[in-house]
């Protein structure tokens, strides 16, 4: 029921909901025609409040979706500036930050506000200090690049500082379960400066996801590979081969002590 759907999502009023909407569209679990009624009835329902600001999420982001809506109404892209004056005052402070970068890359991209207007200051330190995870260091460090655009200020420090802060938690058991699914053998195990390289390169990978004029690259690999217990790594390998051949050899074991006479004999008595 549209109705019905439109005051829930209004209600709720978060981007997680406005966001299931279009993904119902999108699985074809509510036909176009409803999707459209809702849209409708939501957009009138925040109307009706007189613009409360605490609305701008929602509409900002059906507003960054629909296409056909921004060339219906260009006047209504107030909303947008009124979204980019609650960064401006409050910085980020959405309890899924991934999806509030998300959005703001949405009306970014598509020049839905003067770029010159935005305090990147506070976008960019307010959402680094809601402890990032490593997709929302992405989008982060892809805005602190925009940002050297039109801010003199340098967030590399604080930004490193973040990156710290999530990986020295999370390298070890990330580098442990990719080197578990190498294959590894003996000769690669035979001490732990192979398992180093393997490290380093992860970590390299990991970083390499984030814009590469933000980050001293050499540096936070040094830092986070002393998070990483390498030989403890290398040893439960070797206790993995090991008891993988003790498997191997009991398998080789058992297959010699059938006796294919007695199989022969009971295949003849069931003929």
């Amino acid at each position: 029921n549209p109705e019905e759907l439109s005051i829930l999502i209004t209600c709720r009023n978060s981007i997680e909901s406005i966001a299931s909407l279009f993904l119902l569209k999108n699985q074809k679990s509510i036909s176009q025609t409803n999707f459209d009624i809702s849209i409708k009835k939501i957009l009138n329902l925040v109307h009706s409040k007189n613009y409360n600001r605490k609305y701008f999420n929602l509409y900002t982001y059906i507003y960054s979706e629909l296409e056909s809506y921004i060339q219906d109404k260009p006047s209504d892209k107030r909303y947008v500036q009124s979204f980019i004056n609650e960064i401006n005052t409050y910085g980020v402070n959405n309890k899924n930050l991934y999806k509030s970068l998300i959005l703001f890359d949405k009306i970014y991209t598509k020049e839905l506000f003067n770029k010159h207007n935005v305090e990147w200051e506070k976008l960019i330190t307010s959402s680094l200090k809601l402890n990032p995870d490593h997709f929302e260091l992405m989008k982060i460090s892809e805005l602190i690049h925009e940002a050297s655009t039109f801010s003199d200020n340098d967030f590399s420090k604080l930004f490193e500082d973040a990156v710290m802060s999530y990986w020295s938690e999370q390298i070890h058991d990330e580098v442990d379960e990719k080197i578990n699914s190498e294959n590894l053998g003996y000769e690669d195990l035979e001490d732990t400066q192979v398992i180093d390289g393997h490290a380093e390169n992860y970590i390299s990978e990991a970083l390499d996801e984030y814009s590469n004029d933000v980050i001293q690259m050499i540096d936070l690999t040094e830092s986070l590979i002393e998070n990483v217990d390498t030989e403890y790594i290398r040893a439960s390998l070797l206790e993995a081969l090991a008891d993988d051949e003790h498997y191997e050899r009991s398998e080789r074991q058992n297959n010699k002590d059938v006796d294919f006479d007695d199989v022969d004999r009971l295949f003849q008595r069931n003929i």
